[in-house]
């Protein structure tokens, strides 16, 4: 079987490790996983080469574009593959009406929120979010962010140079882990020394621009001023990234305002 995945893909945030990690998995199994593009761009499995048999994935996640090509390369898609063989992952809970939260939305209005389920209606019938419990009734359940078993260690908490590590972007979770770190101050003594390993959390994201609501990476300059470790995600992070998880006793995980009202596992 050969899966074409057609996503606009960055190496250090989305879903770049869910792509390696289905790309590695399809390879054991004697299958091909590759996304959609020139052969030569990373480290990513590229490919602009359309079977008659393959299977057509697209990931909409921050935007339904291409990232790679035009016009001709969508009727290029389209018309190659049927539409039987087209299935649509809605990452980020887009396929709904207006959610907004605390700053954080899925859209900024209804005429986006329309257009972004027109798009993923034209591509196919089969329409998936990763929740148990979709809000839209035609929404298939799918856990499509993916788990590598490689991950697991034994529990070892000798020589751990944190006392909480947290890797992940910011991007709306300020608040968040804001009450994390409330709470553990209280307590830092004990804890030990807390890193961060992300985007947008003592400066702003390289990729700001004024199409972004600044409540996306606002965090107060807390981290900095109270002395946290923090980097940015470097390149190979979100391939290799998980091993930064043990540098911790402690590893929280948050979610984005808007993500905690769509239904979820």
């Amino acid at each position: 079987m050969r899966l074409i995945f057609v996503h606009w893909v960055y190496e250090d945030r989305g879903s770049a490790q869910d792509l390696y990690n289905y790309r590695e998995a399809a390879r054991q199994l004697g299958h091909e996983v590759v996304i959609y593009g020139p052969p030569e761009l990373s480290s990513f499995h590229y490919s602009l080469d359309v079977g008659d048999n393959d299977a057509m994935v697209f990931i909409c996640e921050w935007t339904t574009g291409l990232q790679y090509g035009d016009q001709l390369d969508w009727l290029r898609l389209v018309a190659q593959v049927p539409r039987r063989r087209r299935v649509v992952i809605d990452c980020d809970g887009k396929y709904n009406d207006v959610i907004s939260v605390t700053g954080d939305y899925n859209h900024s209005d209804a005429s986006a929120s329309r257009e972004w389920i027109a798009i993923c209606d034209s591509l196919s019938d089969k329409i998936c979010q990763a929740t148990l419990h979709p809000l839209r009734p035609n929404v298939r359940p799918f856990l499509f962010h993916a788990y590598n078993p490689a991950w697991a260690v034994p529990l070892d908490l000798r020589d751990k140079r944190y006392g909480m590590f947290y890797v992940g972007n910011n991007w709306f979770r300020w608040r968040q882990l804001r009450r994390v770190l409330e709470t553990v101050e209280r307590v830092r003594a004990e804890v030990g020394p807390i890193g961060i390993t992300g985007h947008g959390w003592d400066r702003p994201a390289p990729w700001t621009n004024d199409s972004i609501s600044p409540d996306a990476y606002a965090n107060d300059q807390a981290p900095r001023r109270r002395g946290y470790a923090t980097r940015p995600l470097r390149s190979g992070d979100c391939q290799h990234g998980s091993g930064r998880l043990h540098a911790g006793h402690l590893s929280p995980a948050v979610r984005a305002s808007a993500a905690r009202h769509v239904p979820d596992v």
